[in-house]
């Protein structure tokens, strides 16, 4: 039992120990390569104005242009989609309307014209037709 434990103890120090030292080796490999590739560049130090300005200019004012031209085209889709869809959903809405109040008005008194006999039927067809 005491054998598994020191077994367990030693693997656990070989491990603490090879982290350690790998990452001594690492950090310094990493200033190395900083002093190979050359200091870093601060924000500051760089020159905010571009060299060539009219050009810059010119092509920020055509990208401009070419975004909201792509503004006002997809706006003009997207009116015309919404339009088209207000008028299909309005005219279908307009049809149901009609076919409800037909069916719950007109339909039923059919119905019960339908349920009369026969002479009361021609009394009031004929009472209709004048």
């Amino acid at each position: 039992m005491q054998r598994g434990v020191y077994i367990k103890l030693g693997i656990l120090a070989f491990l603490i120990l090879s982290g350690f030292i790998g990452y001594q080796f690492f950090s310094s490999q990493l200033k190395n390569k900083e002093a190979v590739l050359g200091k870093k560049t601060q924000l500051s130090e760089v020159d905010p104005t571009p060299t060539d300005e009219p050009l810059f200019k010119e092509t920020l004012k055509r990208a401009v242009e070419s975004g909201q031209k792509s503004v006002n085209e997809t706006a003009q889709n997207v009116a015309t989609t919404v339009s088209n869809a207000v008028n299909t959903t309005t005219s279908r809405t307009v049809e149901t309307v009609k076919e409800y109040i037909y069916d719950k008005t007109v339909g039923n008194a059919l119905q019960q014209i339908n349920n009369l006999p026969a002479a009361e039927k021609e009394k009031i067809k004929e009472y209709i037709c004048k």
